[in-house]
């Protein structure tokens, strides 16, 4: 297996690809998919970046950066500033108020348009 060592502010991603189902069963391939962001799994990261590790989610502009296909694996390589975050798996707390603070009565008055 091959593997692209990222230099200087570069990062080497693989892209995450996903479907998008509908409820009704309906597939969306990913060449149709109208979200502006892109998600890649970080593979390799140049010498001077120093807040992204291997293995992060990250999320980027979709038509960032620059598409390469290494032992058919098409990955992407951005410069840092192409970056908008790095998607962490966390357990948001629950807002007062909202939808999910909502209890069953609640949920039905909401419902009803009340």
């Amino acid at each position: 297996m091959k593997f692209v060592k990222a230099v200087k502010d570069k990062i080497v991603v693989e892209k995450i690809m996903q479907d998008t189902v509908t409820e009704g069963g309906i597939i969306i391939p990913v060449s149709v998919d109208k979200d502006p962001q892109s998600f890649g799994k970080v593979i390799s990261v140049g010498e001077e970046i120093t807040t992204i590790q291997p293995g992060d989610i990250v999320v980027f502009h979709k038509n960032f950066g620059m598409d390469i296909m290494i032992d058919r694996r098409i990955m992407r390589v951005l410069v840092y500033n192409e970056i908008f975050g790095i998607l962490e798996d966390v357990d948001t707390p629950q807002v007062p108020g909202t939808e999910d603070d909502l209890d069953e009565d609640d949920e039905m008055a909401f419902e009803d348009g009340y």
